[in-house]
């Protein structure tokens, strides 16, 4: 899982992208996840993915300071700012 987030995120040619955009291309990625974790044991499964959710979230706040080199954002505004565009996340906590 990661190494997929990280070879949809890591191409330089995404910081043309907007937020917008790259969120459109992760959210049926993170649906996919949430299907086929469904049926497992949501305790179990929950405390893996919500790593997996953390490390999408880092792997973004990269994407955003390598874009914005002059404005880099602290991590909590970022994360803030990911919820509010629409970003699903993979466990049930967030």
């Amino acid at each position: 899982m990661r190494t997929k987030v990280r070879e949809e995120l890591a191409p330089r040619t995404r910081l043309k992208w907007s937020l917008k955009d790259l969120i459109a291309k992760m959210n049926p990625i993170i649906r996919g996840w949430q299907n086929y974790y469904a049926a497992i044991d949501k305790s179990m499964a929950n405390r893996f993915l919500a790593k997996i959710d953390w490390h999408i979230r880092i792997r973004l706040s990269l994407w955003w300071n390598k874009k914005h080199k002059k404005r880099k954002a602290s991590r909590e505004n970022l994360f803030k700012l990911l919820q509010v565009m629409g970003l699903k996340t993979v466990s049930n906590w967030g």
